[in-house]
């Protein structure tokens, strides 16, 4: 071999060398891309976790409020049945009340009656 096919070998191994290198390079970038690619697998895997999570409570609140609003129709049903009853007792209790009173001076009348009566009856003895 003579100088030429050397230095001619040299410059082939050092071309083939730089494309090695340069490929090298290529496959480490790759690899950066590829863990930063699975970094941001791993956030969106999280944010997806995290969001059902969210979503799950979301629901249950929503349940919950669903719930309390039933409740809270029910509580207000409730409550307006206990006016009702109220007030039917406040009524019954004015009606007894004029109906006592009634009575009272139906009794007063009565013993009126009776005092007159009975004042009447003491003058005959007396007279």
């Amino acid at each position: 071999m003579d100088s030429a096919e050397i230095e001619s070998l040299k410059k082939e191994n050092a071309s083939l060398r730089q494309t090695l290198r340069g490929y090298e390079t290529v496959v480490r970038l790759n690899d950066e891309e590829i863990s930063q690619l699975e970094q941001m697998v791993a956030m969106y895997e999280r944010i997806i976790e995290y969001s059902r999570v969210e979503l799950l409570q979301v629901r249950e609140e929503q349940r919950a409020t669903e719930k309390l609003s039933g409740l809270t129709v029910e509580e207000l049903k409730s409550a307006k049945q206990t006016v009702e009853a109220s007030e039917n007792v406040s009524r019954m209790s004015r009606d007894e009340l004029i109906d006592a009173m009634t009575r009272i001076k139906e009794l007063e009348m009565e013993n009126k009656r009776l005092k007159e009566q009975r004042l009447a009856a003491g003058e005959k003895l007396n007279s």
